[in-house]
């Protein structure tokens, strides 16, 4: 099984590829980024499944990639920044 995903998925599929490896199944992650892996779907390349944000999957199935009602989805996330009101920084949104 070769699996494209994205790096920020690491920590989270890391126990998964484990549970993969002990069914008898050869699983074999390719850990890279986004960008890389939209390359290497364009190109053609061979996989199982992909593992990316859900706007790249979007993007995967609108354009015949990926198999449509296929998307799941398997995590969510949230981003926040935040500074030190001692730090005198001014935060621009």
């Amino acid at each position: 099984m070769k699996r494209l995903i994205a790096a920020a998925f690491f920590s989270l599929l890391a126990a998964h590829s484990v549970q993969a490896a002990d069914s008898g199944n050869t699983v074999t992650p390719t850990w890279t980024g986004s960008s890389d892996i939209t390359k290497r779907i364009d190109a053609g390349e061979a996989f199982d499944p992909v593992i990316v944000g859900a706007p790249d999957i979007d993007a995967f199935i609108k354009d015949g990639k990926l198999a449509r009602g296929s998307r799941v989805d398997i995590a969510s996330t949230g981003v926040g920044m935040a500074v030190d009101d001692r730090c005198g920084c001014v935060v621009v949104v």
